[in-house]
C-alpha cells in the first residue's frame, strides 16, 4: 500500500489515526464545552440530546444565566414551557440587569391569555416591570 514502506510504518500510522479520532470523540469537560455542544446539537434539530448537555452545563456552573437561558430555550422549542419559565426565572434571578432576552423569550412563548398571565406573574416576581 505505501509503495516501498514498511508494514510496521502502516500500522504506526494507522494507530496514530486512530488516536486522533478518539481525542476528537472526548466528552466535554467544562461547563462552557457542554454549553458549545448543546448549540451544535441545537442547530442540527436535536434539542433533546441538547437537553441533556445544557443540564450538565448547569450543573457545573449553577451561577451563569447564560446556561440557564439556553437551558430554557431548549424546553422551549421542546414545548416544555413550564421548564422553560423556570430556566429563565432561574437566568433572571442570577442576572437581573439582563432581562431583554429573556423577556422576550418569555413572550413568545406566552402567546395564550393563560401564558401572558403567567408571564406577567413572572416578570412581576422577576422584578421587570412594577
Amino acid at each position: 500500500m505505501w509503495g516501498n514502506g514498511s508494514k510496521d510504518a502502516e500500522e504506526k500510522f494507522e494507530e496514530r489515526m486512530r488516536e486522533t479520532v478518539r481525542e476528537e470523540q472526548k466528552a466535554p469537560e467544562t461547563a462552557y464545552e457542554r454549553q458549545e455542544l448543546g448549540d451544535a446539537l441545537c442547530n442540527e434539530g436535536r434539542v433533546r440530546e441538547a437537553i441533556v448537555h445544557y443540564r450538565k452545563a448547569v450543573e457545573m456552573e449553577g451561577n451563569n444565566p447564560g446556561y440557564h437561558t439556553r437551558l430554557g430555550d431548549a424546553y422551549a422549542y421542546s414545548d416544555e414551557s413550564v421548564k422553560a419559565l423556570a430556566e429563565y426565572r432561574k437566568a433572571l434571578k442570577i442576572s437581573p440587569r439582563r432581562p431583554n432576552r429573556i423577556t422576550a423569550l418569555l413572550k413568545y412563548i406566552g402567546v395564550t391569555a393563560s401564558g401572558n398571565r403567567l408571564l406577567t406573574n413572572i416578570e412581576k416576581q422577576c422584578n421587570i416591570i412594577p
